[in-house]
């Protein structure tokens, strides 16, 4: 965030269902990393995709893999745009895929070819993409691209899964419009979650195929307890213990740790310290008969994940207890850590202990939302060097952030589930290198306008004419050709022939 972009204090500060105040350093806004974001930020979104600016493909290069510490970066998209009508009109959700696709910043398809450009340039695997979740029975029938999930496989390659229960992106039947959903919906979600599972080929070649993503949190308005969207849609965890235990194989994300305050942490604070303006309850018990402060929904999904949260302790929440573990939701940190680890350290000092007692510093993943905030480094070094107070950690008896555990979620969590094995380090481009020479050389030519990827990002986010996933026919050839996938034998693009051998 920034001083800039004519604003006194941070645009959420009293905005959006936050509290109006101070942070912890007495301002109404603190910078949260002045070294790169100017006064035209947040966000300092410049020209066009390919031009200078902060969005362009090379900054995003030059902030993830030059300035920071990043070997592998996970590049997302989301499908939260409302559909603006030929002609104008009152933006609203879309009816079908394309309305949808072409309303966003970034597509499915645009995501997986930046990652397809970023990886040739540098000769190894540094970026890796989402696919983008759209649930719900129209669209496994969609008009233009048939059934969306099983197109994406076919034409992206999605490296794992990324969606938003807040987003307008599920379609009850073929042209309705599209509503918002929630995790455990066996009539919406399910048949998703159903067609990711069949393409269990995917992993040998995409090891985080099974990781679904999930952006929950940052939704402060009229999510109080009591108030009209504290639902899972809007992102409360009410719908992971169910959805996390139907579907075991897969990895349930959950981004931002699912908190409820949006950008402004100060409503988190006056929960924690009991200041004026605190919700109750403001210590939320768990079934051991343990208590924390209670950081909305974060604190909940945490035990909700550690198997140790009772049903009822939340008064205004619906969901059943979790009796056991959930092993495999993770929480993920982008823009919530960035939010308070400067400007609300005590916050966060909690939210990172809570996250530590009940899932385990396995459990855990980095995530920056660079480049909304600037490059990543700086959010690096700031875990890097924060202790959770001696008294805090002592009181609430949470457990260390040691060195140990900031390796596991700086990288180390990630690097398993998404199955980047390390490699004895061999020079570039010889027998055994885990690296071939890249296009870097080549960058400046394939990045000027009209270039393929040019063309990509400036076009309608999917390639034309489209072929939907449905004229591939359901027949024993199909199944066939799933089970030849299974077994790591793949495509084959060798041409047979005569070679002249000259003398």
């Amino acid at each position: 965030m920034s001083e800039g972009a004519g604003y006194s204090s941070n645009p959420f500060n009293g905005t959006g269902g936050n509290p109006a105040g101070v942070d912890e350093l007495g301002s109404p806004w603190t910078d949260w990393n002045p070294a790169q974001l100017g006064p035209s930020s947040p966000p300092n979104s410049g020209p066009d995709t390919t031009a200078l600016g902060e969005f362009h493909l090379g900054q995003y290069i030059n902030r993830m893999y030059l300035q920071a510490q990043t070997s592998v970066s996970i590049i997302s998209n989301a499908n939260i745009a409302l559909f603006t009508p030929p002609g104008g009109g009152t933006p609203g959700p879309a009816s079908n895929i394309t309305q949808s696709l072409v309303s966003e910043i970034l597509t499915g398809y645009q995501t997986s070819q930046c990652r397809d450009f970023i990886n040739a340039l540098a000769g190894s695997t540094r970026a890796l993409a989402h696919g983008q979740i759209y649930p719900g029975p129209g669209n496994l029938a969609d008009p233009a691209f048939g059934d969306y999930t099983q197109w994406q496989i076919e034409f992206c390659q999605p490296d794992s899964w990324k969606g938003y229960n807040v987003a307008f992106a599920a379609s009850i039947s073929p042209g309705a419009p599209f509503t918002m959903w929630r995790l455990d919906d066996e009539k919406i979600a399910y048949p998703i979650y159903g067609i990711i599972a069949q393409n269990k080929g995917q992993l040998r070649k995409h090891p985080g195929f099974f990781n679904i993503c999930i952006h929950k949190g940052l939704s402060a308005a009229g999510t109080q307890p009591g108030g009209p969207n504290n639902t899972p849609d809007y992102g409360n965890p009410d719908d992971i213990v169910k959805a996390a235990t139907n579907w075991p194989q897969f990895n349930w994300v959950i981004y931002h740790a699912c908190i409820r305050p949006s950008f402004w942490m100060l409503q988190a604070l006056q929960d924690i310290e009991n200041l004026p303006g605190a919700m109750a309850p403001t210590l939320l018990r768990d079934s051991y008969g343990h208590s924390v402060p209670n950081i909305r929904w974060s604190t909940q999904m945490a035990q909700i994940a550690g198997g140790r949260y009772q049903s009822g302790a939340e008064p205004t929440s619906n969901s059943p207890s979790s009796h056991d573990r959930l092993r495999n939701v993770y929480a993920e940190l982008g823009t919530t850590m960035a939010s308070m680890i400067v400007t609300f350290p005590t916050v966060w000092a909690h939210l990172i202990g809570q996250l530590l007692y009940y899932m385990g510093e396995d459990n855990i993943v980095f995530g920056s939302d660079s480049l909304w905030y600037g490059g990543p480094q700086w959010q690096i070094d700031a875990l890097w060097r924060f202790q959770i107070p001696d008294q805090i950690q002592d009181k609430w008896n949470y457990p260390s952030l040691d060195d140990n555990a900031k390796r596991k979620i700086l990288g180390l969590n990630s690097a398993r589930l998404y199955g980047l094995q390390g490699r004895t380090a061999r020079a570039v481009g010889t027998r055994g290198s885990a690296y071939k020479q890249g296009d870097l050389p080549d960058y400046a030519s394939f990045m000027q306008p009209g270039s393929p990827i040019d063309t990509v990002l400036h076009g309608p986010g999917y390639p034309t004419p489209i072929t939907p996933a449905s004229l591939l026919p359901d027949d024993n050839f199909t199944k066939m050709r799933k089970d030849y996938a299974e077994m790591g034998l793949g495509r084959s693009n060798t041409r047979f022939g005569w070679i002249r051998n000259r003398a």
